[in-house]
């Protein structure tokens, strides 16, 4: 029986990195924006935001992050799916009240010619405090429909947009059963900068976000947008 030594272990794990890398070398190809769509990847920004409320009635500049895990499949790697998730806790030193949100996006989309149609499944937290109480306290889940579009500028650079609406089906009112939370819009448009051979980039953008918050006598609308600076790092397999 043969045996398997430390040295023959070192050795596999090795010529399987090398391979591993030789295909991620090998799968560079197309057009940027086919060189773009990584079969996995992380991305990651961060920025700071300006938050207006009105249900919290005051408006303060925080910092904020989205993070986003994702993949693209298929020979010409034209579907993919990603998840993003975003979360604030926002206080507001004019009035001593606060919001904490979080919003998490499942998107499955398709690479269309310069265009990325997708839909998805949301799920959307939303909390507000004043005067030391909890007036809003929701929890909605529902659909999201949205529309992107990538446009190469250069070799290395790709601008792109991307705009998306997310409707709550179902939403849950752990106060009093009578606030509801609107259709929620999103929009990101931003340039994207090669740092390596396409496997990590660099993206610089601008991000804003709207939604409402409904009560039986008013309806609030909440607000948030700002610049950030981020990366994506894939790999292709």
């Amino acid at each position: 029986m043969k045996r398997w030594t430390l040295a023959s272990t070192l050795l596999a794990l090795g010529t399987l990195s090398a391979e591993a890398y030789g295909q991620t070398r090998s799968q560079v190809y197309g057009s940027p924006l086919d060189q773009q769509a990584q079969t996995v990847y992380v991305r990651g920004d961060a920025g700071m935001s300006t938050y207006e409320s009105d249900a919290a009635g005051s408006k303060e500049t925080k910092e904020s992050t989205v993070m986003t895990l994702g993949g693209w499949a298929g020979e010409a790697r034209t579907v993919g799916a990603s998840i993003t998730s975003s979360q604030s806790d926002v206080s507001y030193a004019l009035n001593d009240s606060r919001t904490r949100t979080a919003f998490n996006d499942v998107r499955v989309a398709a690479r269309i010619w310069w265009l990325t149609p997708s839909v998805g499944v949301s799920l959307s937290e939303v909390e507000v405090e004043r005067d030391g109480a909890k007036t809003v306290n929701l929890y909605g889940t529902g659909l999201n429909a949205g529309m992107g579009i990538q446009i190469p500028a250069y070799r290395t650079i790709v601008l792109y947009g991307d705009a998306m609406v997310s409707k709550a089906n179902r939403v849950f009112d752990k106060i009093s059963d009578t606030t509801k939370l609107g259709d929620r819009m999103e929009g990101d448009a931003g340039v994207s900068f090669d740092v390596t051979d396409r496997m990590v980039d660099l993206l610089v953008g601008y991000r804003i976000r709207q939604y409402d918050i409904e009560t039986p006598s008013v309806k609030h609308q909440e607000k948030a947008q700002g610049a950030y600076a981020g990366l994506r790092v894939g790999l292709y397999f």
